[in-house]
């Protein structure tokens, strides 16, 4: 007979006797349920109850021993797994599991109970998994939870619980890795508002965020208003964060292209210069801004989808390859939120459209698969609002647009629909703007504005001139469509006022334009 086989029926005929009651003689009390054992075989299986029958301790020759912070169920799951090697693990039994074998030397079962916790890690959890990790010196779900931590931080925004369990180290880690992003102010307003003892860090664990990087409408409207900012050092703050802000504004330039390789930028609102790209053959591309610059993806050249990424960086005017998307695509659309890369959709050709969604980390550069979207689609718009992405319109096949709205959960990691365009809106553009979208442009003129909090769309007055594949973007609180298919012309809506008005500068071309962006720092 083989070992193993040897092994498994001398498991089973001790689990018989144990429960037959045959030659047991000793009780292990769980609270209050009690479990009969042999000595023998716990001192075989566990190296802490080993110790505790060859040494003098007081239990060595009693016939109960309480196993104290230990409960019922977690007790019979424990002398199941001392028997036959075998254990129910859960997410709702794991720590209790992992303490309990730590506390009596079970290594294996220890390091199991690890790697189901490392399988496990989500928003919900990260934290208190964290701080656990480090309790018990777990170093691979240590690893495993300060990665996620690291790349699913705004989650924590909505995560009460969390935020509680977030110690000031890591959340000084969080704001001083992404100072940048308006998200890290939001975390800081939550922590220290998670404790009472925490708001008298408020002024201090400030000086981790980059108020400069803001937008003018994000310290407005967010952070004067904050009481936390209502005291003379918080309003010098953001007096030197609005000046520098109203100043970067002086510097500030249009970057605008077509699908055809022609990428312009206006650096005095008068007249174009061309940027020089390093891809002759292809079009069809996507282009967003990105924190230094603007990065742009995939595109088609003869007659194939191409997975090259490229970085444009402003003041250096240099271009710098990123690594490649795992499947070539083109009429795709993309979108760069500080340290996240994302591209959603778009072609393999005319017929096959595609629903995937990927992932760039600018840090590590590693690419990871978001889930796919509903229905697949191309040339749509991707924004962020209040931290959430969402995904407007576009085309299901050549001729056929959507009206459908997406937005991701990041915490359920899924894809949720949200009420559709009021019509058919092809070739539109698309913004976030004051917490809401605006949809602007396209063949019929359109003027609309959603209200995630509300799901609902108003109508507002429409642009004097059609703008097909006039891309839209937000600047100095105003929203500006450029140009598109037959016309030039650059309109801007003011939506305090709900009024267009017509910029002196044009686009340089009368076509379908790919992109409009803003960047900084181009001489």
């Amino acid at each position: 007979m083989a070992n193993n086989e040897f092994l498994q029926e001398m498991s089973v005929t001790f689990r018989n006797m144990r429960h037959s009651d045959e030659m047991v003689d000793v009780v292990l009390v769980f609270e209050e349920t009690r479990v009969k054992c042999h000595r023998l075989v716990l001192a075989a299986s566990c190296e802490y109850f080993r110790r505790m029958f060859q040494t003098e301790m007081q239990e060595r020759d009693a016939g109960e021993i309480p196993m104290k912070n230990v409960s019922s169920t977690t007790g019979l799951l424990l002398v199941e797994y001392l028997y036959s090697g075998n254990i129910e693990m859960s997410t709702e039994n794991a720590q209790e599991l992992l303490a309990v074998s730590d506390r009596l030397l079970l290594t294996k079962l220890k390091k199991n109970v690890e790697e189901f916790l490392c399988e496990h890690v989500e928003a919900t959890n990260c934290v208190s998994l964290k701080n656990f990790a480090r309790l018990y010196g777990l170093e691979s779900l240590l690893e495993v939870t300060h990665r996620f931590l690291t790349t699913h931080w705004k989650k924590l925004i909505d995560m009460q619980s969390e935020i509680d369990e977030l110690t000031e180290d890591d959340l000084i880690t969080l704001l001083t890795t992404y100072g940048s992003d308006e998200g890290s102010f939001l975390l800081l307003q939550k922590w220290v508002r998670s404790s009472h003892g925490r708001i008298g860090r408020f002024m201090d664990l400030l000086q981790n965020i980059e108020l400069t990087l803001f937008s003018k409408e994000f310290v407005w409207r967010t952070i004067m208003s904050d009481e936390l900012m209502q005291n003379p050092k918080g309003v010098k703050i953001i007096q030197e964060a609005m000046e520098a802000l109203l100043s970067a504004d002086r510097n500030l330039s249009l970057v605008v292209g077509d699908f055809n390789r022609n990428i312009w930028i206006s650096v005095d609102g008068k007249q174009w210069r061309v940027i020089q790209v390093p891809f002759s053959e292809c079009g069809s591309y996507s282009v967003t801004s990105s924190s230094d610059g603007f990065i742009v993806s995939g595109g088609l050249a003869n007659k194939t989808p191409k997975r090259e990424c490229y970085a444009y960086v402003t003041h250096t005017r240099q271009w710098r390859t990123l690594p490649p998307m795992s499947v070539g695509r083109y009429y795709h659309s993309s979108i760069c939120d500080q340290d996240e890369f994302i591209v959603i959709g778009g072609r393999i050709n005319e017929k096959s459209h595609l629903d995937s969604v990927e992932c760039l980390n600018l840090k590590t550069l590693e690419w990871s698969q978001f889930p796919d979207l509903p229905q697949a689609r191309c040339l749509s718009n991707l924004l962020h609002v209040q931290n959430q992405l969402f995904v407007v319109g576009g085309y299901l096949t050549k001729t056929t647009t959507a009206r459908d709205i997406y937005k991701f959960d990041s915490t359920e990691r899924k894809w949720q629909t949200c009420s559709p365009l009021p019509e058919k809106c092809g070739s539109v553009g698309a913004v976030s703007f004051d917490n809401k979208i605006f949809v602007v442009g396209g063949q019929l003129r359109s003027c609309k504005q959603y209200d995630p909090c509300t799901d609902r769309w108003v109508q507002l007055p429409r642009p004097r001139f059609g703008h097909a594949f006039g891309p839209a973007l937000t600047w100095k609180d105003k929203i500006i469509v450029c140009g598109g298919r037959g016309t030039d012309s650059i309109e801007e809506f003011d939506p305090q006022s709900d009024k267009w008005s017509t910029w002196g500068l044009k686009v340089p071309k009368q076509c379908d334009m790919c992109f409009a962006l803003i960047t900084n720092g181009h001489q």
